[in-house]
């Protein structure tokens, strides 16, 4: 007999089945337990145990995933594919033994404990898991007893309640979850408050396209979270044609640029940089072919060739703080399939010291006056019928221009207490970046920052910088320059060094890597990036209120004008 998931598989099996489920499951019996992919296993005397586990490291992680019952799902997937109901009987134990503890002695866990066990990803997640319960239940011939019907309906309840609403990615997750807790309680002829599904059709016709930007992307400043979404639209697609026509549409045209952004975004490798508080080693499809991109809506540019050598992201701005970095002008690049310039990447969810300053702007490639961090701008995220179709505060990618041999972008930076800063970028192609920051306000000195790729080992000298790989080539190369003024003071210019720094190599593990810090005295950066091996390339610089620069590379003179392409993109 074939498991019926009630037109609703892909929410209620919370964990996917793999060639490692049942070895998963086995290793869970022997109480050691997986409980989240990218988690080490913990190791328990006995599995009702399990809730009163403590942790030295990640408390609020590892408490999250145990209350949002991964354990559990593991063993329904190996249920599912054996059949064997030594994994079915475990996971009823270990139900049974979770709603016992919630009963007697969650009051002996801390307050930050009990709010995660009783918040809305828990809660959501949970409800997934006592529905693919339900199924293998219902596939094993058991009797469904009235405490799971009781505590499926209870779920529902805080599940449909618009007081336990959130008006973010957990906010889908709910809907996800109601949505596949209906169809179960339908699917069993088992009755539920009609205030289920009225209030999830009303949020979602909100909610389904609230957290993307018209041009398709995820609002919540991370590659990781537009996944998330990607996968939420995919898994309900199916479901809400049975359960309203219209949102089916809407979350069909959603899905659709949504899809088309995670092409943009993946790099032509199809991996997916750790930006924000994207996890590490995150893999979507192979991405090659595709030219740049301006998102105006999502203050974002990609740059992409066809021949898939370079690609670069571009940001500044933000329409909410969530997952928010102090990233605002920040430029990631990755040249023949290796990083050149990092996003460090997301640590863990816990407030510690390395876990904070790995969101701070000395850990971006972006610029800053010296000493100051970028102040996000936190909003409320409980207000009714959210939105976020403006930005925060006046950082934005102003605009940006292909002009055949020169892509260009601009950025205005203003989330520091004594100025803003200006960035344009200018991809002379096909290996070539201008970067010009200038400030505009009260300043002793700017620092630029580029985060170096692990695949690299920098070197500097003065104003020289470069990026060599493990077979002793020059990958990139860094390099300072001044406007041509008869009135140039030499202590004004950009001088570099190497700093210490680190990125997420995987959840809560730090790897360490190398900066290079720019600084200067005077009011901009004028820098050159060059890709690929030593190649001659002689540079002309007028003066400042000239801005013009000519290259000249292969017997080929190439004319930049800096003002000119500020005036262009601000037309």
């Amino acid at each position: 007999m074939n498991f019926n998931f009630f037109n609703s598989e892909r929410i209620i099996r919370l964990t996917p089945i793999t060639k490692d489920t049942v070895q998963v499951a086995d290793s869970i019996i022997r109480n050691n337990i997986k409980v989240f992919p990218t988690l080490p296993n913990i190791s328990v005397t006995s599995l009702n145990d399990l809730w009163w586990t403590r942790f030295t490291s990640a408390q609020s992680t590892y408490s999250l995933y145990i209350y949002a019952f991964y354990p559990i799902s593991y063993l329904l997937n190996a249920y599912e594919i054996t059949q064997n109901e030594i994994y079915l009987n475990n996971a009823l134990k270990l139900v049974d033994g979770f709603y016992r503890w919630e009963a007697q002695g969650f009051k002996k866990i801390n307050k930050k404990m009990r709010k995660i066990l009783h918040g809305d990803h828990a809660f959501s997640n949970r409800t997934q898991s006592l529905c693919y319960l339900l199924v293998c239940m219902r596939h094993a011939g058991k009797n469904i007893s009235d405490k799971l019907i009781e505590n499926l309906i209870k779920n529902g309840d805080y599940l449909s309640d618009i007081k336990n609403y959130s008006h973010y990615n957990h906010g889908l997750m709910m809907d996800l979850s109601l949505l596949g807790l209906i169809n179960t309680l339908d699917g069993e002829h088992i009755n539920y408050p009609a205030s289920y599904k009225l209030n999830l059709i009303a949020r979602l016709n909100h909610s389904i396209s609230r957290d993307i930007t018209s041009d398709g992307v995820h609002v919540e400043n991370s590659p990781g979270y537009h996944f998330w979404l990607l996968s939420f639209l995919e898994k309900v697609i199916d479901p809400l044609a049975y359960i309203d026509t219209d949102l089916y549409k809407l979350a069909s045209c959603v899905l659709e640029k949504a899809s088309a952004y995670a092409m943009l975004i993946a790099r032509p490798d199809g991996s997916v940089p750790a930006i924000g508080d994207t996890h590490a080693g995150v893999k979507y499809k192979i991405s090659q072919g595709l030219s740049s991109k301006y998102l105006k809506d999502a203050n974002k540019v990609i740059f992409r060739d066809p021949d898939d050598t370079v690609w670069a992201y571009f940001c500044s701005g933000y329409k909410t703080h969530v997952h928010k970095h102090g990233d605002n002008g920040a430029f990631n690049l990755f040249y023949k399939g290796q990083d050149v310039f990092i996003d460090p990447g997301f640590l863990n969810y816990e407030k510690t010291d390395s876990s904070i300053e790995i969101k701070k702007t000395s850990f971006h490639n972006t610029v800053c006056p010296k000493g100051e961090n970028q102040e996000i701008i936190e909003i409320n995220l409980s207000q009714e019928n959210q939105n976020y179709q403006g930005n925060i505060g006046r950082s934005k990618i102003i605009g940006y221009r292909n002009l055949n041999e020169v892509e260009i972008a601009l950025a205005k930076i203003s989330d520091y207490q004594s100025c803003t800063i200006d960035r344009l970028i200018i991809w002379v192609k096909p290996n070539i970046f201008l970067i010009y920051d200038t400030l505009d306000g009260v300043h002793q000195s700017m620092e630029q920052f580029f985060h170096v790729g692990s695949c690299f080992k920098a070197s500097i000298d003065g104003i020289h910088a470069n990026l060599i790989d493990i077979n002793g080539v020059r990958v990139c190369r860094i390099e300072q320059f001044q406007f041509n003024e008869p009135d140039n003071i030499p202590e004004q210019r950009a001088t570099g060094s190497i700093q210490p720094g680190f990125y997420a190599k995987n959840f809560n593990i730090k790897h360490p890597s190398q900066r290079i810090v720019f600084e200067t005295k005077s009011d901009y950066f004028l820098t050159l990036v060059q890709l690929g091996e030593k190649d001659e390339l002689d540079i002309t610089i007028e003066s400042r209120s000239s801005s013009k620069i000519y290259l000249k590379k292969s017997e080929k003179i190439i004319e930049l004008d800096l003002n000119y392409y500020i005036s262009l993109i601000n037309s």
